[in-house]
Order: structure tokens, then C-alpha cells, then sequence
């Protein structure tokens, strides 16, 4: 699905890594990516550093995974425009995309398999799977 004709996105300049501060914890982030809606709010006119994120998207390893579901997404959850969270796996075609509703609530979608479609609620965007793990080499076991 296209973009909507009123939806603006800006592509910060940004290093590889995009840089996150989360204040309510004056902590900096670096997650894997960030989509933002509109202007880019950054910490001071000179800093890479943005702080409103509407997507976040992070691909999960052994080693991160359990702080990339709970503690991390918890202080990720304190940034206000914060409304979307996709989990990427590595071994497998399957993501976690967890999405605030209007009450506030944030819901859960697990979806699976190259077919599968993720489909982003906070900008009218779809995105294949099969083209997300495009490059990933499997390993036969």
C-alpha cells in the first residue's frame, strides 16, 4: 500500500546508527531503525540524537532479545510519540510487531512466513516478508 498523500516522511541525517535519547531515563539508545512522521526533534540543533520516534524496529539476537522485549520496549513505551515496535528474528521468517491503540494499550501481531505481509498502522505503508529476509543467508540446519 503507498504512502497517503498527506503523510510527510523525513529521512534524518543520520550515522548508521540512528541514535535515540529516551529522557525520562536520560538514556541513549541505538536502535537498529527509526521511522519519524513530520519534523525531526533532536536533543540540541547540532546532535544526531533524535527524540520522537513513531517506529522503532529492532532485529533480535540471542543475545538481545530478552532485553529488546521487556526492558528496553518498557523505556522505549515512556516516548510519546512512540506507537509502533517490529521485532525482527534472524533465524526465521517472523516478526513481533507490537502497535498502541487509541485507548493506549499496546497489542501484539505475530507474523510469519516469506507470503506474510507486515503492515504498518502508524503510516500507510506494507512491506513482503520475503523482501525484509531478502539477503539473509539460512543456515541448513
Amino acid at each position: 500500500m503507498p504512502l497517503s498523500a498527506g503523510t510527510k516522511l523525513y529521512k534524518a541525517e543520520l550515522s548508521s546508527e540512528p541514535r535515540l535519547f529516551i529522557e525520562a531515563y536520560g538514556l541513549y539508545t541505538y536502535p537498529d531503525a527509526v521511522v519519524v512522521c513530520g519534523d525531526i526533534e533532536r536533543t540540541d540543533a547540532k546532535t544526531e540524537t533524535i527524540t520522537n520516534p513513531l517506529l522503532i524496529i529492532e532485529v533480535l539476537s540471542p543475545t538481545t532479545a530478552a532485553y529488546d522485549r521487556s526492558k528496553k520496549f518498557d523505556r522505549y513505551r515512556s516516548l510519546e510519540s512512540f506507537c509502533e515496535y517490529i521485532l525482527i528474528l534472524q533465524d526465521r521468517p517472523f516478526i513481533e510487531h507490537y502497535r498502541k491503540n487509541e485507548s493506549d494499550e499496546w497489542l501484539i501481531r505475530f507474523i510469519y512466513g516469506f507470503e506474510a505481509i507486515v503492515s504498518f498502522d502508524s503510516f500507510e505503508f506494507e512491506l513482503p516478508l520475503h523482501s525484509i529476509y531478502e539477503y539473509v543467508e539460512w543456515d541448513e540446519n
